[in-house]
């Protein structure tokens, strides 16, 4: 995320305030997601993506609006405003609807413990052999183990941003990588399947 994205929010809010809500909110989420599945000793699945978008809520008159787009352009950021200040144009009233009061309002505080920039650069070469060593360890582990349904690892980093307009603004960003295994054991003429996964987001050598 850079500095153009969180300006974009910016804007986005104040030309929100600006076409006629009387409160709004906008954030912006990044994601980035690689799966691998490991079988008989080789990948067998690889899955990489990358969503992106962009979210705005509205306030009036005790009414709410809510969209979301993953168009960022600059028309498409428009036809989010005028969609989300229609809709809550539509709704129903509620006088509980609207931002938080100011005082309410808390720095993110970046030293916590949610993000780790090695897992950011995990290559898929790294997360393969991770999933291959699992299930080479899985099969090892007992002689009842005789087929490994599934050995994969993975990795996870997103960044948010968020923007109201009563002055808050803020960024975080958050990491994780996974390991998951399925067995299947058997013994005399009963099997029997099993499965673990742990998630962590630090990567530790």
């Amino acid at each position: 995320m850079d500095k153009h994205d969180l300006e974009r929010l910016h804007r986005l809010v104040e030309t929100t305030v600006r076409g006629g809500a009387e409160q709004a909110d906008a954030y912006y989420e990044w994601g980035r997601e690689t799966e691998i599945t490991a079988r008989e000793g080789a990948v067998e699945k690889l899955k990489q993506a990358v969503s992106k978008g962009v979210g705005l809520r509205v306030f009036k008159g005790g009414r709410l609006g809510f969209g979301y787009t993953s168009d960022l352009s600059e028309r498409g950021l428009t036809t989010l405003r005028e969609q989300v200040l229609a809709v809550a144009a539509a709704t129903a009233v509620d006088p509980h609807n609207g931002l938080p009061a100011r005082e309410w309002f808390a720095p993110i505080d970046q030293r916590a413990q949610i993000f780790d920039p090695q897992i950011e650069t995990l290559s898929s070469d790294k997360l393969a052999d991770w999933a291959i060593a699992l299930e080479k360890v899985a099969l090892a582990v007992d002689p009842r183990i005789k087929t490994v349904q599934e050995a994969g690892s993975g990795s996870y980093v997103q960044r948010v941003a968020l923007v109201n307009s009563a002055g808050f603004s803020g960024v975080f960003e958050k990491t994780y990588a996974w390991l998951g295994v399925e067995v299947v054991a058997e013994r005399r003429a009963t099997s029997s399947r099993n499965g673990i996964s742990i998630r962590r987001p630090f990567y530790r050598n």
